[in-house]
């Protein structure tokens, strides 16, 4: 509006000047000489206003906001060239972060909104990147933080989550999404240092995360309060015993979360993993056959279509594991691995399936598929190698020197 009454003023300021100097000039005749005077009036009170409306621009926020930014850029950029990086890239720092609070419209806006459709979209690399640059132009957001936190997650790159988790945790000391998120991130990154014997390390980050896995449980409420959060709060406590390598404990807790949930097919999937591992660090022939069991039963439930490869994976380490396992229940689970293998959906095949299918193959006696599978599975493991959040060395090593001992026999 104060563009419009300001250009008004302008546009009458023009024509006012220019019938004031036809009127001098005599090409046009005013019938009295008053009206000439009341025309300079008209004109001078015209000058005042445009004069006002002229300085009101200059100083308009939109212009003290380009003018500093200007200021703050130009002198950026002699820092830069006289080799003063560090004061360079704090200046440039200044303007992200001059207010836009007065300004018409915010480039942070458009910034946002890609963010936010990335992350709708579960385009993780996308998103992070947009929220890393909204993030740094302006004071913490904490809906962005959380999501930026999540995209970060998504991609496996714990440590950087982690500290964004916690800048939101600032702002929400009490929302159960940031929690959830330090949840996940500690619990991997404790895992992480306990495959990387960094026993000291893992404990701290162990027991924070069951603070925070806590903090959810009281949020939640309880089963008729929100039953999703806490349904999920239970599974975070399942997987944080499972990772801690509390085997007794974690098998309960899962066996607690079945019964509660009876529906539930992932606690089912966790307890027949549980079982498994805990069956073969302490030989125990019942867990694993009870693991077998339960991923049979999974197995059937999903059908023969099934593209789950941790079921059929797991059937087939845990049949193998079995002393001496039936002939029907070996065919039953060379199918299962092999279909999860050829079913694969994710972008890199995973080395756990064909290890456990090198397994199966050496129970049949077919020692020549066995090493072919477990040479895949070692393959598949070094192209993990890249991101030491997915790289298990332990499992390459264990692949490594069971391929050599079999090696070993056949010669």
């Amino acid at each position: 509006m104060f563009l419009v009454i300001g250009w008004t003023i302008i546009s009458a300021f023009i024509a006012t000047t220019f019938l004031t100097i036809l009127a001098l000039s005599n090409v046009i005749e005013l019938s009295d000489e008053k009206y000439l005077d009341r025309l300079f009036v008209v004109l001078v009170l015209e000058i005042v206003a445009s004069g006002f409306f002229i300085f009101r621009e200059g100083f308009s926020e939109e212009q003290k906001y380009f003018r500093n930014a200007t200021l703050l850029f130009d002198k950026a950029i002699s820092q830069k060239e006289a080799g003063s990086f560090k004061d360079a890239d704090e200046t440039f720092s200044q303007i992200l972060n001059l207010s836009t609070d007065k300004l018409p419209f915010d480039i942070r806006d458009v910034i946002r909104q890609r963010a936010d459709l990335a992350f709708s979209q579960n385009l993780w690399e996308r998103a992070a990147a947009s929220y890393q640059v909204y993030d740094e132009m302006g004071p913490g957001d904490p809906q962005v933080l959380a999501n930026y936190g999540r995209s970060l997650r998504e991609l496996n790159r714990y440590e950087e989550a982690k500290l964004v988790y916690q800048r939101a945790e600032k702002f929400l000391p009490n929302d159960y999404a940031v929690l959830n998120g330090l949840n996940n991130v500690t619990r991997r990154l404790a895992s992480f240092y306990l495959e990387a014997d960094r026993s000291n390390a893992a404990q701290k980050l162990f027991e924070q995360t069951r603070v925070y896995i806590n903090a959810m449980l009281k949020i939640a409420g309880g089963k008729s309060e929100n039953e999703r959060q806490y349904l999920n709060a239970l599974i975070a406590r399942v997987r944080l015993n499972w990772q801690w390598e509390r085997y007794p404990e974690a098998e309960a807790s899962t066996r607690g979360v079945i019964e509660e949930f009876p529906d539930f097919s992932p606690a089912k999937e966790d307890l027949a993993a549980i079982l498994l591992e805990y069956g073969l660090k302490t030989s125990n022939q019942s867990k694993i056959s009870e693991s077998a069991a339960l991923y049979r039963k999974l197995h059937e439930e999903l059908g023969n279509e099934s593209d789950d490869i941790f079921i059929g994976s797991g059937l087939a380490e845990a049949v193998a594991s079995i002393e001496s396992p039936t002939t029907e229940y070996l065919e039953y689970a060379k199918n299962a691995v092999l279909l999860s293998i050829a079913n694969n959906e994710n972008t890199e095949d995973d080395p756990y399936a064909f290890y456990a299918a090198a397994l199966l193959f050496h129970k049949f006696d077919d020692m020549s598929a066995a090493q072919e599978y477990l040479r895949q599975a070692i393959s598949a493991e070094e192209r993990r190698s890249a991101d030491p959040y997915t790289f298990d060395y332990r499992r390459l090593v264990e692949y490594e020197k069971l391929l050599l001992r079999w090696t070993e026999l056949t010669q």
